[in-house]
């Protein structure tokens, strides 16, 4: 293993976001496998406050640069470039891929670029003011064929950049998402303080993600309700996000607000999909839904909307669970229903995630990176 405190970095991670949250996990999962495989990684951050730098090996290097946007974010960032030299800067999240292609021209050195991709682009977009649309799509098309890598965590993911960006100068390359921690059995075995899981009388359904639209949570509650017309069953949603009273007011609307918690952010999501009868995603879009990945490595069966894009890549077009139409409660319940009656086994699925563990992601990346040592 590579001493952190000897040694030039090959890789360099930047666009971590404040607080614990999935794509952090993944990030870590990713510095932590490619270090093991002694390729120095630095990972770059505002400031070393995320609860998920708590993942890392101490072989992974943590760098402080201080401001996260602006002109002295780019600074920080171009004087670590200028200072350092690492071969690749990988950059997760679309400001923090402007910022390090910005960087990069600030510290004139030949670093190369490789921007990450984990949701599809044309949502973003589609968020946006039309003028102001037309040109950040103009921006993108700039910065991303900029780059010499470009990573998408799925063929949809990949589809969908093509049709925003055009072509591009660099190499794109769909990766699998390093979801999976190498010690993901240990977390899965750790207790869960919950009387719901303590006292499993009845079916446990367990869904996670930010309380927000686009994981349209309001729909798992509707399709739980239909599911409760005929058997007796628990819901679970960990997470935490703006909607969490319009949710809780549903819940009481359709009457189901007695067996439904929202316990909020969960530090060790693993131990919660192990005990669960079954995952939901009911998500209207996705990139690659980290959380689906972890509970069926969990051996935990699932059932997911066919939503824009993922879903059917992970759950291989329903082969490893079902796929429902997004916004349709009563495809979902009855899906849910089919599923808690024949699950699959958790052996089966649990291989079925193996592309998705670490350090076999972590491979891939070096490969395509061009960071063999």
């Amino acid at each position: 293993m590579i001493d952190p405190a000897h040694r030039t970095p090959r890789l360099a991670l930047y666009g971590f976001h404040r607080g614990a949250n999935g794509i952090g996990r993944v990030m870590c999962n990713l510095a932590n496998a490619v270090a093991a495989q002694d390729v120095a990684v630095d990972v770059l951050v505002s400031q070393a406050d995320s609860a998920d730098l708590q993942l890392l090996d101490p072989a992974v290097r943590v760098i402080e640069l201080g401001a996260r946007r602006g002109r002295t974010a780019v600074a920080g960032l171009a004087d670590y470039l200028a200072r350092e030299q690492p071969a690749t800067l990988l950059s997760n999240r679309e400001w923090a891929n402007r910022l390090a292609l910005r960087a990069r021209r600030r510290a004139g050195v030949p670093v190369w670029l490789a921007f990450r991709v984990g949701s599809p682009m044309s949502a973003s977009l589609a968020r946006r003011p039309w003028p102001n649309r037309l040109w950040h799509r103009r921006r993108l098309r700039r910065a991303y064929r900029a780059a010499e890598h470009v990573i998408a965590i799925s063929a949809g993911v990949a589809d969908d950049l093509r049709t925003v960006i055009g072509p591009m100068t660099g190499h794109l390359a769909v990766l699998p998402n390093p979801s999976v921690p190498t010690d993901i059995d240990r977390q899965a075995a750790q207790a869960v303080p919950h009387p719901w899981v303590a006292h499993a009388d009845q079916p446990l359904l367990l869904a996670a993600g930010r309380l927000v639209a686009a994981k349209d949570f309001a729909l798992l509650l509707r399709a739980f309700a239909i599911l409760r017309r005929g058997r007796t069953a628990r819901l679970v949603i960990i997470g935490e996000g703006p909607l969490r009273p319009a949710l809780l007011a549903l819940a009481a609307e359709l009457g189901v607000a007695d067996d439904l918690d929202l316990p909020g952010f969960v530090a060790n999501p693993a131990a919660w999909m192990a005990k669960a009868s079954l995952f939901v995603v009911s998500s209207a879009y996705e990139g690659g839904p980290n959380v689906l990945i972890e509970a069926l490595a969990c051996g935990t069966p699932a059932v997911s909307t066919d939503c824009p894009h993922g879903p059917r890549e992970i759950l291989d077009n329903g082969r490893w669970g079902p796929l429902v139409p997004p916004g349709d409660a009563v495809a979902l319940a009855e899906a849910m229903a089919a599923t808690l009656d024949a699950p699959l086994p958790a052996a089966t699925l649990r291989e079925a995630m193996a592309p998705y563990r670490a350090d076999v992601a972590a491979r891939a990346y070096v490969q395509a990176l061009g960071l063999a040592p």
